[in-house]
């Protein structure tokens, strides 16, 4: 796979028109401050010139799409989760470039015994160190069905960093039937719609969260995103000889050309928009059939506003907001420094 195949079509810039409001919490600038700060005490950062780098790559500044009204620690919750979630993927690519595969199996399985043991886990591993605040400071004092998802979610997160990681390290693209839900398994938006609820002040019963309609506009939620993301970080994962990219499925197993792939991936996600659009019609009907006090309504519908606020937040970030998809990940053998660290 070669990133010079797409570059005449520019997709890392490619506008992906999506029909929801984007909404900005005005403190999102203090809590990336915040959340670098976070990241520095517990060594996620360690070096002069990824902390310098840092900022640049704008984890507050996307994740205040996600809760534009949110008190300010359920928003540096949420960012702070977001921060640990990007430098693990940066982990996972790290592993596969090095060889230490076994390294990382480990640590993965690390974190997820402290997600398990709900913290309280010390650990000399930022990133071990950093799941175990980030769960002090987040199950105490919720709800049964609340934590339950919510673990459970971060569970198929780390089952789908596997599998994703085992397709890399075959150099093999899932087939289009599958990549959908490893994709949307591995890409964290499952948890953060959790941590989205949460920023709505209320927690959603199970009896309407696993309704159907609540279940399709979290999952349109998460492929719009992820697909989204494929369009726009495509050339930096061609470089790296990254195969889980939707683009990349479309051009191996439908012979597609790269112009063709890109414009099928937009055409998939219009798709799932109305299919979102649908799911949300539906859960109206759910919100009234369960009659749930008006302040979990209320929380039902600001939660969907806001995963749609996400998603259009996100768009936007890809392209205008972020150095993540156009600049060094590592640093190189001529001496250039990365945004990222070595962790493994």
């Amino acid at each position: 796979m070669h990133a010079s195949a797409v570059q005449d079509i520019d997709p890392r810039h490619r506008e992906i028109p999506l029909p929801f409001r984007a909404r900005r919490h005005p403190r999102g600038d203090e809590a990336q401050r915040k959340t670098r700060q976070w990241a520095h005490r517990l060594g996620l950062i360690r070096s002069e010139s990824a902390l310098e780098k840092f900022d640049a790559l704008g984890y507050g500044r996307l994740m205040s799409y996600a809760a534009p009204d949110a008190q300010d620690d359920d928003l540096q919750l949420l960012v702070d989760w977001n921060t640990l979630f990007f430098a693990f993927d940066d982990i996972q690519d790290d592993a596969l470039l090095s060889g230490k595969r076994v390294e990382y199996e480990r640590l993965r399985r690390q974190v997820l015994e402290t997600i398990d043991q709900r913290g309280r886990r010390p650990s000399w591993h930022p990133v071990v160190a950093g799941v175990s605040d980030l769960c002090d400071r987040t199950f105490p004092g919720r709800g049964a069905d609340w934590t339950k998802r919510f673990a459970l979610n971060l569970e198929i997160w780390l089952t789908g960093h596997a599998r994703e990681s085992a397709f890399r390290s075959a150099a093999v693209s899932p087939g289009l039937a599958e990549y959908a839900r490893l994709r949307r398994d591995a890409s964290t938006v499952l948890p953060n719609c959790d941590l989205v609820e949460l920023a709505t002040g209320a927690e959603l019963p199970d009896a309407l969260y696993f309704r159907g309609a609540y279940q399709e506009i979290v999952a349109a939620t998460a492929d719009i995103m992820c697909w989204t993301n494929d369009v726009h970080s495509l050339a930096a994962e061609l470089a790296a000889g990254d195969p889980i990219n939707l683009v990349v499925v479309l051009v191996r197993e439908q012979g597609l050309g790269w112009a063709d792939a890109v414009q099928r991936v937009c055409d998939m996600i219009a798709d799932r928009v109305a299919q979102r659009g649908g799911a949300e019609r539906r859960l109206a009907a759910d919100l009234a059939e369960l009659g749930l006090p008006e302040a979990i309504k209320s929380a039902a519908r600001r939660s969907v506003g806001n995963q749609g606020s996400w998603a259009a937040g996100m768009e936007r970030w890809d392209r205008t907001d972020t150095i993540r998809h156009v600049a060094p990940k590592f640093a190189d053998d001529h001496g250039h420094t990365g945004y990222a660290e070595n962790l493994i």
